[in-house]
């Protein structure tokens, strides 16, 4: 019974999890139009970010479930406290604007 209610429970956590999207050349060209200097490297790079930092104090969340005004809040707000827990600038301007960057591109 033990077994079957941990197995049940995998499954769910499974099927609950936010999938952490590659971009694409697509998503680079869909995002030219507000920033014409946007490449795949910098998606990349936002993509990197979002692994490594998203997951520190929550699970990771799906984009598509925030507007682009909502994320242009929510970023800066997380990675402050995401730097103040770290105790350093872990999270730089740079690395900031690729995050912005892939989870606008990769929201729809």
């Amino acid at each position: 019974m033990k077994r079957t209610l941990y197995l049940v429970g995998l499954v769910f956590l499974a099927a609950c999890s936010t999938k952490i999207v590659s971009p694409t050349q697509a998503d680079v060209d869909a995002m030219k139009d507000t920033d014409p200097s946007i490449t795949l490297a910098d998606l990349e790079a936002g993509k990197a970010t979002y692994k490594n930092y998203c997951n520190m104090c929550h699970g990771y969340y799906a984009p598509s479930n925030y507007s682009a005004e909502d994320l242009q809040k929510i970023i800066p707000n997380m990675v402050g406290k995401v730097n103040k827990k770290s105790g350093s600038m872990v999270v730089n301007d740079q690395m900031q604007q690729q995050l912005m960057q892939y989870v606008l591109a990769v929201r729809d």
